[in-house]
């Protein structure tokens, strides 16, 4: 019976319906939607063949991209692209070189894409791009290269000598460099050679004396050596002002008494050959006699009779 359906209605299979390419918008057959239009999860078959209403919206879904009028599957990790085509690759891949390849935050592990891993985390060098961007994979580890620190989600490089730094900040400092002040430079019982803060030489150790701070506290460096100035001793800790006359001393620490002074009895004075003049020792070729006054021992010349 012909003109049994209503007007756009076809008979398919003893049914009035609207044709393949259509849908029924409650009134009548209208031509189903292509890939963009606007569309309602309340009409069925709004949107064209492959085409799923998403967010009111006819599209691919999320596992599909738009190709030659049609959703098709999403590549995977290795297979061919075109980096004309959007939304080809997988979300966790990009297309580079006509090829599905992870993104930069991923790395495959033989099976898919993952997140590269972040500091300290653990990793192997068989995987390549295993850890994230700057950090490489050390002794199974994600970790910066020994000439960097990790600060603020990424390796920068490590601070050298003088240059500000926080001492919250753990490997700022470039090696053996400690963060003292804000600024890196070595420990107090470390002197810096040009290239890193070795350990200060003691008393008697060779040094030169072109670099500052290699010999210890209160030594200087003299002749190439770490020794005290000519106006001190070594106390076997450290440089101290020499005794001067009348003051006491050990006869078993060298140089402990002023230049030209003895320790005898203890004491720091002339030896019996001598007198002091008022600055020091002085030898005479005459006969000497003792005279104690209430200061000082001094020694006069015997007058010839």
């Amino acid at each position: 019976m012909s003109n049994q359906c209503a007007e756009t209605l076809t008979c398919l299979e003893g049914n009035c319906t609207c044709r393949a390419y259509e849908y029924h918008n409650g009134l009548s057959c209208q031509t189903r939607l292509s890939y963009g239009g606007s569309c309602s999860l309340e009409i069925s078959n709004q949107c064209a063949d492959t085409l799923s209403c998403l967010e009111g919206s006819c599209t691919c879904r999320a596992d599909e991209f738009f190709n030659s009028g049609s959703c098709q599957q999403r590549r995977t990790y290795g297979q061919a692209c075109s980096a004309n085509i959007a939304n080809q690759c997988i979300d966790t891949n990009v297309c580079l070189n006509s090829q599905c390849s992870c993104r930069d935050a991923y790395f495959y592990n033989g099976t898919d894409c993952q997140t590269r891993i972040s500091y300290g985390g653990s990793c192997s060098l068989e995987i390549s791009n295993h850890c994230a961007d700057t950090l490489l994979c050390l002794e199974g580890s994600c970790t910066c290269r020994g000439d960097e620190q990790f600060n603020s989600g990424s390796c920068q490089q490590r601070r050298s000598l003088g240059q500000s730094c926080n001492p919250e900040i753990i490997n700022q400092c470039a090696n053996s460099l400690s963060c003292l002040g804000n600024t890196c430079i070595c420990r107090t019982d470390q002197y810096h050679s040009g290239t890193s803060c070795q350990r200060r030489q003691s008393f008697g150790q060779s040094c030169s004396s072109g670099i500052s701070n290699q010999c210890a506290d209160s030594l200087s460096c003299l002749g190439n050596i770490c020794t005290c100035r000519t106006d001190q001793y070594y106390n076997s800790s450290f440089c101290q002002r020499r005794q001067v006359l009348g003051q006491s001393c050990s006869p078993e620490v060298s140089n402990q008494c002023a230049i030209s002074l003895s320790c005898l009895g203890n004491i720091c004075t002339c030896r019996t050959d001598q007198y002091y003049s008022g600055s020091s020792c002085q030898r005479s070729s005459k006969h000497f006699f003792s005279v104690s006054d209430s200061a000082n021992a001094m020694w006069c010349p015997m007058r010839s009779s």
